[in-house]
This record gives C-alpha cells, sequence and structure tokens, in this order.
C-alpha cells in the first residue's frame, strides 16, 4: 500500500479514474483545506458560545454567525469534492 501524502496536519488524496494512487496536492488544494479546518473549528466555537449566553441580542448575532459560517464551510466543501480531494477533517 502507498502512503498518503501529508499537508498541513490533514492527509489528503486526489481520486481519479484512472488512478487510486494517492498524489501530491497543489499548494491551493492545502489552502482549501485549511480554510476548511479552520472554518469547522469556528462553527464549533460559535455553536458553543451560542449554548452559554443567554442575552438576546448576542443570541441573534451567533445564529447570524453560525449561518454565515455554515454557508462559507458548505462552499468549501463543494469545491472540495469538485476538485476531487479527500480529507480526514
Amino acid at each position: 500500500m502507498s502512503q498518503p501524502a501529508i499537508v498541513t496536519e490533514t492527509t489528503l488524496k486526489r481520486n481519479t479514474k484512472l488512478k487510486r494512487k494517492a498524489k501530491f496536492i497543489s499548494e491551493e488544494d492545502g489552502v482549501i483545506v485549511k480554510t476548511l479546518e479552520n472554518l469547522k473549528h469556528d462553527l464549533e466555537s460559535a455553536r458553543n458560545c451560542l449554548d452559554n449566553i443567554t442575552d438576546p441580542i448576542l443570541i441573534d448575532s451567533y445564529i447570524f454567525e453560525i449561518a454565515s459560517l455554515n454557508s462559507r464551510y458548505q462552499y468549501y466543501l463543494k469545491l472540495c469534492k469538485d476538485k476531487g480531494i479527500v480529507a480526514d477533517i
């Protein structure tokens, strides 16, 4: 078995129809995955904050922040799927 390429603490590989071996990914792909990891962390953090606040204004603020982060997360997730990037996040 071949070892997958490792980029910024994330195991990545590119799937193709002709080859199933792991390939080294581009720097751009690594940036996309790192952004996806950061967005996931930010989403978890915002959800934890939402669970622990009681002020109605802050609740609204976190709801909008979570919606915004979720939209960006979905965009980068689709970008990874379109490029064929598989990552353990």
